[in-house]
C-alpha cells in the first residue's frame, strides 16, 4: 500500500479535515438524547425515525469527505478488495485482509478503517429507515457502534485531538492574540487563552451551519452541528467557571467578568436549545426549520462575539468589536433595535384596537409585522421574555386565522387577548429602556411612526 499521501494533503485540505472533525463529533453527540431538546421524554415508546434521518445525512457527508480525501487509486483498491473478499477469498485470507485493515499503524490505514466503518453503518441505517419506525434501543445501539468506531480510531478520533488540526487551538485574530500575549500574570494568561480558544473554536464550528440552503440534507447536517455546539457550550461554561475560581485571588475583576459570562452562557443555552430549537429534529416543514436555524445561529454567533470582546476589553478597553468582527453588533445597537421593533408592534396593535374591525387592513398589517418580527427580531429577546412573548404571538395568529375563516367567537377572544398583549408590550418597552446601555437614549418616535406607516 502506498504510504505517506495523507501527510502530503494534510495542509492542503485542512478546511475539509476540520469539517470532518466537526461532523464526527456531531454524529456521536446526536445519540446523547438529553442533547436533542426533545420534549417527549417517553423514549421507550418514541419513534426516533426523524433523528436517524439526520444521522443518515451526516454520515453521507462524512463518507463523501473521506472519498474526497482518499486518492482515486486507494478508493478503487478498497472497493476491489471488498469485492474479492466477498467472492473469492477463503476464511483465513479474509482474516489476513481484515487484520491488515485493523492495524492502524498509519493515518492512511486509519482513514480507510473509518471509511469502511461508515460505509457499513450507512447500509444498516438505510435498511432501518425503510421500516419508518426506529425504536429507542435500535437508535441507541447504532449510536454505541458509531461512538466505538470513532473513539477507537487512532488517527481520526476528534475527542482525543488525534487529527491534530492546528486551527483547533488558535485565536483567529491578531489584535486579540497580541492582547493575550501582553498579559503578564501566567495564570491569568493561561485561563484567558483557554477561554478565548474555546470561543473561537465555536465560531469555526458555526461555519458548518448553513441557513440559506433548501436541501434537506444540508439542513439536517446544520441541525447536527448546532446540537453539537450545545454540548460544546456546556464544556466551555465549565472551563469558564474553573478559570474564574483560579483567577479570583489574583484579579477579582477578571474573575467577576468570567462568572458573569458563565451565567450568560447558561441563559443562552436555555434560550436557544429549550426554546428556539425545541424539537428541532421533528420534520415540521423546511421553511420553519430554516427560520429556527437562522435565528439560533444568529443568537449564538452574536453571543460568542460579544463574549470575546467583553473578555479582551478587560485588558485593552480600546479594542472595538467592529475592528475584530465585520458584522459585529453592540449591546446598545441590539437594545435599540429590539425596543424600536417592539414599539412598532405596540403601535400596530393599538391601531387594530382603535379600528375595532372596521376594516381588514390593520389585521393584515398586524399579521405581516408579526411574521417580520418572528424572522428578524425574535432572536434579540431575552430568555425570560421569550416564552410569554411567543405564547401571545401564537394565540394572536390563531385568532387571526379564525377571523379570516369568519369565526364570530374569534373576534371576541382576539380583542381581549390583544388588549392584554398591548399592556405586556408596554411593560417590555419600559424594561428595555431601563437597560444600562440605553440610559439617556430616547426612543425615536418619528422613526417608529414611519415604519408603522409602511405596514399600515
Amino acid at each position: 500500500m502506498q504510504t505517506g499521501w495523507f501527510e502530503l494533503i494534510k495542509e492542503e485540505r485542512k478546511d475539509i479535515l476540520s469539517e470532518l472533525s466537526t461532523l464526527l463529533k456531531a454524529v456521536e453527540r446526536l445519540f446523547l438524547i438529553e442533547n436533542l431538546s426533545i420534549t417527549d421524554q417517553d423514549y421507550p415508546n418514541r419513534n426516533f425515525y426523524d433523528e436517524l434521518l439526520i444521522v443518515k445525512d451526516v454520515i453521507l457527508r462524512i463518507v463523501n469527505i473521506i472519498e474526497y480525501l482518499l486518492p482515486e487509486s486507494e478508493k478503487n483498491s478498497y472497493w476491489f478488495r471488498k469485492y474479492v473478499e466477498q467472492r473469492f477469498l477463503s476464511s483465513s485470507q479474509r482474516d489476513n485482509l481484515r487484520e491488515k485493515l485493523y492495524t492502524q499503524d498509519s493515518p492512511e490505514k486509519g482513514l480507510l478503517l473509518l471509511y469502511d466503518a461508515f460505509v457499513n453503518i450507512k447500509t444498516v441505517i438505510f435498511d432501518l429507515l425503510r421500516a419508518q419506525s426506529v425504536p429507542y434501543m435500535s437508535y441507541k445501539n447504532i449510536g454505541d457502534i458509531i461512538s466505538r468506531e470513532i473513539r477507537e480510531n487512532r488517527f481520526f478520533n476528534p475527542f482525543s485531538q488525534t487529527l491534530n488540526i492546528k486551527e483547533e487551538g488558535r485565536i483567529d485574530n491578531s489584535k486579540i492574540a497580541i492582547v493575550v500575549k501582553s498579559i503578564e500574570n501566567k495564570t491569568i494568561k493561561k485561563y484567558i487563552s483557554l477561554c478565548l480558544v474555546g470561543l473561537f473554536r465555536l465560531l469555526r464550528m458555526l461555519r458548518y451551519v448553513i441557513t440559506d440552503s433548501s436541501e434537506q440534507a444540508v439542513i439536517n447536517r446544520s441541525i447536527a452541528v448546532l446540537l453539537l455546539i450545545r454540548n460544546e457550550l456546556e464544556v466551555l461554561r465549565r472551563l469558564i467557571d474553573i478559570s474564574a475560581t483560579e483567577i479570583e485571588a489574583i484579579r477579582e475583576d477578571v474573575s467577576n467578568i468570567l462568572r458573569g459570562l458563565s451565567y450568560q452562557t447558561f441563559m443562552e443555552i436555555k434560550r436557544v436549545y429549550l426554546q428556539e430549537l425545541r424539537d428541532i429534529t421533528k420534520r415540521t416543514g423546511q421553511k420553519r426549520q430554516r427560520g429556527r436555524l437562522e435565528n439560533s445561529t444568529g443568537i449564538i454567533k452574536n453571543f460568542i462575539e460579544q463574549s470575546i470582546i467583553q473578555i479582551v476589553q478587560i485588558f485593552n478597553p480600546d479594542i472595538k468589536g467592529e475592528e475584530v468582527f465585520p458584522a459585529f453588533v453592540t449591546k446598545k445597537q441590539i437594545s435599540i433595535k429590539l425596543r424600536e421593533d417592539i414599539a412598532v408592534l405596540h403601535g400596530i396593535v393599538s391601531a387594530v384596537l382603535e379600528d375595532n374591525a372596521k376594516s381588514q387592513k390593520p389585521f393584515e398589517a398586524l399579521k405581516n409585522y408579526i411574521h417580520y418580527f418572528q424572522s428578524f427580531t425574535y432572536r434579540l429577546l431575552r430568555y425570560d421574555d421569550y416564552e410569554e412573548f411567543s405564547n401571545f404571538i401564537e394565540e394572536i395568529l390563531k385568532y387571526l386565522d379564525g377571523i379570516e375563516k369568519g369565526s364570530p367567537s374569534s373576534y371576541i377572544k382576539f380583542f381581549d387577548r390583544l388588549t392584554h398583549f398591548k399592556i405586556f408590550l408596554e411593560t417590555i418597552i419600559r424594561q428595555i429602556s431601563q437597560r444600562e446601555e440605553l440610559i439617556g437614549e430616547n426612543l425615536d418616535e418619528e422613526r417608529v411612526k414611519a415604519i408603522m406607516q409602511n405596514f399600515l
